[in-house]
């Protein structure tokens, strides 16, 4: 009896470590180097890109990961299932992209992530119809808490108030 109440107790406390692994995740800005393969129309490899990116409250909330916003304009996520060290999702895209795609991110710790979308479906320049699939790889890092570089207009919160001096 005392080894299946030290089980379940076992098995709690893993659960709530791997919870709370899950939730160590910081919102902020982060460094995103993307790398792009293009599978159709043809096989090409871009450079890798640098671009920083706003891991808000609400996404680690929702998705786990960072999404980018011109992805969720046109695209849902659904199937999406969070984990302690990462997620998992099915994209599902329409308008002038259409078709699907599956997101991966698996992070290494609270400030590190790799992910991989892989992408199939077409687009429409004009009349054409033009298939397309291709996968993008990304790594990112967290460099700090403040995202106000990405929108420098957005109104930027009041400096505190002035200490008076001591009399």
């Amino acid at each position: 009896m005392r080894a299946n109440i030290l089980c379940v107790l076992s098995s709690c406390l893993f659960i709530a470590v791997l919870a709370a692994r899950a939730q160590d995740r910081k919102p902020g800005l982060y460094e995103m180097t993307i790398v792009t393969t293009t599978v159709s129309p043809s096989a090409t490899t871009d450079p890798p890109r640098t671009r920083q990116a706003c891991l808000t409250q609400e996404m680690i909330d929702k998705y786990g990961a960072i999404v980018p916003e011109n992805l969720s304009r046109s695209c849902q996520f659904v199937n999406v299932v969070k984990k302690p060290d990462g997620m998992t999702a099915d994209m599902i895209c329409s308008g002038a992209i259409t078709g699907n795609g599956k997101i991966g991110v698996n992070w290494s710790d609270s400030e590190h992530a790799k992910g991989n979308l892989h992408f199939s479906g077409t687009i429409r320049p004009g009349q054409d119809e033009i298939k397309v699939e291709w996968n993008a790889t990304t790594t990112s890092v967290y460099k700090g808490p403040d995202c106000s570089v990405l929108n420098p207009t957005a109104p930027q919160p009041a400096p505190p108030p002035a200490t008076p001096p001591p009399q």
